[in-house]
């Protein structure tokens, strides 16, 4: 077959989705150790601990222990340091990140000092409950097969026809797919990446089946899980203590993914490159109620 192609290829497929896949259930369900240092040199332990601004998104009967009006602010120092091996190719990345972790402003009143209510506390916090900060990349040499295998793959046992995809892709327009099913194929088909070799399509084939490619990729992602609390809680006797908590949760998430095939001996084609943006924004509201039983100076239960 004659040169006809030697460019590099940009795929953007923008589609609007409302669903969850078990990546997203794994990465939005994961809580990581944080809120004030206290907190975390204790592993995340605040069921029956108080007087600490990580009760604002722990348990909120903590925030009767405080004995005075109080303001925190806290900074988590995050380094990231992530090794990929690829085709034997190791590759190292390091990032770092400072996000705000806590802030929080509590007002305590005392009420009586032999009466049944000792002191009742109210405030509002923030709080930082996960942390989606990541990078890594990776990188090497691959002298059997390329991502577009997989494509030329899905096409066949597919047996979807080049007529299919004109279709496909002339009904969606820019998007490069109206039928999900076959989107992904739509595309590097469009894009000269998988190519027919009958008259109704398959099998299908690609340029260059027998060159080595220099494969790379990126991910970045940033963003996290935070939380703003206003809560009341109240002491009876230093020995119970119960608090009440309203909150709103937030979820920012964005994400970038690339992938690139270099062709190191092009006949027919140089390579092409692909982007992933994924972009979260959610919101929810929680309610908590807690409460701590001081058994004894060196006892105390608690629950959320």
């Amino acid at each position: 077959m004659k040169k006809i192609i030697s460019a590099a290829f940009l795929f953007c497929l923008t589609t609007q989705l409302n669903a969850q896949y078990a990546g997203d259930l794994y990465r939005y369900s994961e809580i990581k150790t944080s809120g004030s240092s206290r907190f975390q040199a204790l592993g995340g332990n605040h069921a029956a601990l108080g007087a600490d601004a990580s009760n604002f998104s722990g348990n909120p009967a903590g925030l009767a222990f405080y004995n005075r009006s109080e303001i925190s602010l806290g900074l988590n120092a995050n380094t990231l340091n992530s090794n990929s091996t690829y085709i034997a190719n190791s590759t190292n990345k390091l990032s770092s990140s400072t996000p705000l972790n806590s802030a929080s402003v509590v007002f305590s009143k005392p009420q009586s000092k032999t009466g049944t209510l000792r002191r009742s506390t109210w405030g509002i916090g923030y709080s930082r409950i996960n942390d989606l900060n990541n990078a890594f990349s990776y990188n090497g040499i691959n002298k059997k097969s390329s991502m577009v295998d997989y494509y030329i793959n899905r096409a066949n046992n597919l047996k979807v026809t080049t007529k299919e995809m004109e279709e496909n892709a002339t009904a969606a327009g820019i998007s490069g797919g109206n039928d999900m099913d076959i989107s992904d194929v739509t595309l590097f088909y469009q894009g000269f990446l998988i190519n027919p070799t009958t008259a109704n399509g398959a099998p299908y084939f690609r340029f260059d089946e027998n060159s080595e490619i220099n494969q790379n990729g990126q991910f970045t992602s940033i963003g996290g899980n935070t939380q703003w609390n206003v809560s009341y809680a109240e002491n009876y006797r230093d020995k119970v203590y119960w608090g009440l908590s309203l909150g709103l949760s937030q979820i920012n998430y964005e994400s970038n993914n690339s992938f690139k095939e270099i062709n190191l001996t092009p006949n027919a084609f140089n390579g092409f490159e692909l982007k992933e943006n994924l972009l979260v924004n959610g919101a929810g509201i929680n309610a908590s109620f807690g409460m701590i039983y001081k058994a004894s100076s060196n006892l105390q239960l608690g629950a959320n």
